[in-house]
């Protein structure tokens, strides 16, 4: 970079070695990030903050939901994925969680699996599925999805 004067510009990575290279080589040059950082970065932050917004949209002020721990082991181990993608992981499982107790609830004051469906917003089948099931069905794990 030194090579080139005037070089006004850098795109790069996150990376933080390039980023005191281009400070030591080109000292003028502004410096951005790259067209697929910048997207990953976008598409990561608009998830989160659409799943905040399903979990409060599909909580409604009536319920009386708490989120729980199960006591199943897989819950207290700790996770495996980084911080972000950990809370991300565990809104998506509460939200998931809330629908299936809206489910029960809206059953239990005699709605038909139709009529929960339109009204939870998801399909027949998976409110018959739900309310088959004995307990919250939980999602299995990546590790257990792949071994499948």
């Amino acid at each position: 970079m030194r090579n080139f004067p005037d070089l006004m510009a850098i795109s790069r990575d996150r990376g933080g070695e390039y980023a005191a290279a281009a400070v030591v080589g080109a000292p003028q040059a502004l410096q951005y990030a790259d067209r697929f950082h910048l997207i990953n970065n976008l598409g990561g932050t608009g998830e989160a903050v659409l799943t905040r917004h399903l979990f409060a949209h599909h909580t409604h002020p009536t319920e009386s939901y708490s989120p729980t721990f199960l006591a199943d082991p897989r819950f207290n181990q700790p996770p495996k994925l980084n911080p972000k993608e950990a809370a991300l992981s565990q809104a998506k499982r509460e939200e998931r969680l809330a629908r299936y107790n809206q489910v029960v609830t809206l059953h239990q004051q005699g709605l038909s699996h139709q009529a929960i469906a339109a009204r939870v917003g998801m399909g027949r089948t998976t409110v018959s599925r739900w309310l088959k099931s004995s307990a919250f069905p939980e999602r299995a794990a990546a590790s257990e999805k792949d071994a499948t």
